[in-house]
């Protein structure tokens, strides 16, 4: 398993697109995008065994789901 820290989240695309994901519809126009707020993000997730969560809301939002649900 890797490390998810600042220097290596740029390692992980897919992750780091997770968090973004999930951190603009959790908190909207307030989301903080930066890498350190990404990790941290990530790191509060792991501790509270809530990283499904990136997951849920991947399938919330993806393309292919809401062009079948909302025809977009």
């Amino acid at each position: 398993m890797y490390e998810v820290t600042i220097e290596t989240i740029d390692f992980m695309p897919l992750l780091k697109q997770q968090l973004i994901n999930y951190k603009g519809v959790t908190y909207g126009n307030d989301a903080d995008y930066s890498n350190y707020s990404l990790v941290e993000e990530y790191h509060y997730l792991d501790r509270n065994n809530l990283l499904n969560e990136l997951h849920k809301t991947e399938c919330m939002t993806s393309p292919l789901r809401l062009e079948l649900k909302y025809g977009v």
